[in-house]
């Protein structure tokens, strides 16, 4: 009964950080993203399929900007949709390991008559790995966001999101209505033939 409570505290603490840095992210990118004209902007609402949203950002500055072609949208929501998961389970595994070593302290289960669960290791160190992969990657579509919204703040933002990270949705939100380094829109030009001339004059 004090897990369960131990862990309800845990998820409400989660929770209280967890919304408004949800919010934040969320209005900003999906502002950014909808100004910008990238499809399907909602998507910047939905949890993982964000990094999609903020990978296009990222690979359309570089295009506009710089002509060059990057794709870093697809293994940002790659990597996330794998950390996710994996993630999921490594917590699933754990919470039944930390009950069956519960029993097994009280006496319901006999010592060392369950053996470690297959994964206990491996999956962390794996969702381990996709992390650490996923914050590299992101790191470069951040700083591309940050850059294409402001040409002062951009390197301040980035290393204080990555210190604090609490205040990366702060950025994002802050940056939602700026353009500061995105190339001036080009003007269509309309070419009209000359009339040609009767040579009356």
């Amino acid at each position: 009964m004090m897990y369960m409570s131990m862990v309800f505290v845990w998820l409400a603490v989660c929770l209280a950080f967890y919304v408004p840095a949800y919010v934040l992210t969320g209005l900003g990118l999906y502002s950014i993203a909808d100004r910008r004209g990238i499809e399907r902007p909602w998507l910047a609402w939905v949890p993982v399929a964000g990094d999609w949203i903020l990978g296009s950002v990222a690979d359309q500055y570089q295009y506009v900007s710089k002509g060059r072609i990057k794709n870093r949208r697809l293994p940002l929501l790659l990597l996330g949709l794998c950390v996710a998961a994996l993630q999921t389970v490594t917590m699933l595994i754990g919470i039944t390991w930390l009950e069956i070593s519960i029993r097994t302290m009280t006496g319901q289960i006999p010592a060392g008559a369950v053996s470690p669960l297959i994964g206990a290791y491996v999956l962390p160190a794996l969702a381990w790995i996709g992390t650490v992969g996923q914050l590299v990657i992101r790191c470069f579509a951040v700083y591309d966001l940050y850059r294409s919204c402001t040409t002062r703040y951009n390197v301040l933002f980035l290393v204080l999101g990555l210190v604090f990270q609490f205040l990366e949705p702060v950025f994002f939100f802050i940056c939602r209505d700026k353009e500061e380094g995105m190339p001036p829109r080009r003007e269509t030009i309309v070419y009209c033939e000359p009339e040609p001339q009767t040579g009356e004059e």
